[in-house]
């Protein structure tokens, strides 16, 4: 067995031990999945099999339920937004319930999909959930802002930007004015929820405003190696904590000039 085929086999054994499944009756089952929302609880579907070629996967509601939980008010507009993410994928909404509607033949990738996207809706909202250090924000926050005044940019902060699904806010914002603009977000814990969550929300951004560079600053004492990861691949610009100093070269590098 090669070592690419021994990988794959064990990860797949892996995952098929930390997969729950439950028949309820002949046509219904329960699939509890290894991805949790916020890390806690696990993300789970049921699948109906209507026909023999039709099937139909749901979250049960639990989605909009993680939402409700963590305190937010589930009302037509956050329906809408969440709708707006699920259907990239293929999902609806059935009252509070997500849905897919696939073929036998989809069935596979279509649970992957589904269950990918619910923790991507969960992950971009109850991210908030999770309390920033004010202290360390600030010092970030302080740290960035004085190397856009060395520079001379000319910033706002605490900007809400749109994206193609709905508003962001940054904490830096350079308006697009004959160069390329930029938003930036301030990260003193970036854990992989959070960056995961960023990820969402700087592609969104960046759909919305193609002449907006994402630029995320993160404590490099607190990010696990995974969200460094996430964080270089999903912003045009990613900037460890101990290298803020060397932003402003960064930023010319990106095409982001003062104005």
């Amino acid at each position: 067995m090669s070592l690419q085929d021994q990988i794959l086999t064990n990860y797949l054994d892996a995952q098929r031990g930390l997969t729950e499944i439950e028949q309820v009756d002949e046509n219904n089952v329960v699939l509890s999945l290894p991805l949790h929302f916020s890390a806690n609880t696990r993300v789970e579907v049921t699948i109906t099999k209507v026909t023999e070629k039709y099937f139909v996967i749901s979250d049960m509601a639990q989605t909009l339920g993680e939402l409700k939980d963590a305190g937010y008010g589930l009302s037509g507009r956050l329906k809408e937004k969440i709708l707006g993410i699920g259907k990239t994928a293929g999902l609806e909404f059935a009252g509070n319930h997500l849905v897919m509607k696939v073929s036998a033949e989809e069935l596979g990738e279509a649970i992957h999909r589904f269950a990918d996207v619910a923790k991507t809706i969960g992950d971009a909202y109850l991210t908030y959930s999770t309390k920033r250090s004010a202290v360390e924000e600030d010092e970030l926050v302080t740290r960035v802002r004085r190397v856009f005044s060395e520079k001379q940019y000319k910033y706002s902060e605490k900007q809400a930007i749109s994206g193609v699904i709905e508003s962001h806010t940054v904490d830096f914002y350079v308006e697009p004015n004959g160069n390329r603009g930029l938003a930036l977000a301030v990260l003193p814990n970036p854990s992989q929820i959070i960056a995961e969550a960023w990820g969402f929300k700087s592609q969104d951004i960046k759909n919305a405003h193609q002449n907006v560079a994402m630029t995320i600053v993160y404590d490099s004492a607190r990010a696990k190696d995974v969200s460094k990861t996430i964080l270089s691949k999903v912003a045009d610009v990613s900037v460890p904590s101990n290298e803020i100093e060397e932003l402003g070269k960064m930023l010319i590098k990106a095409g982001i000039r003062p104005h």
